[in-house]
């Protein structure tokens, strides 16, 4: 037996750049999956599991610059 994650659906937001605006919300949408389909698998890069990703370190901790105000100087 498999073990998938599943998948979240998400619309796909429309592109300000899109030269035909007047395509329907649902056809966009196939469009859009349709077009992804066409690319090559090996130019697509590739999906690494979450438990192959490593830990990101902490950042350093900033100490916070020192306030000198005009009566000090």
């Amino acid at each position: 037996m498999s073990h998938v994650a599943t998948f979240r659906e998400m619309e796909l937001p429309r592109p300000e750049a899109l030269a035909n605006n007047d395509v329907d919300e649902r056809l966009f949408q196939r469009i859009a999956v349709a077009y992804g389909l066409s690319f090559d698998k090996f130019d697509m890069g590739e999906i690494t599991p979450p438990d192959r990703i490593g830990d990101v370190p902490q950042p350093r901790v900033r100490q916070p610059a020192l306030y000198v105000s005009k009566d000090q100087v």
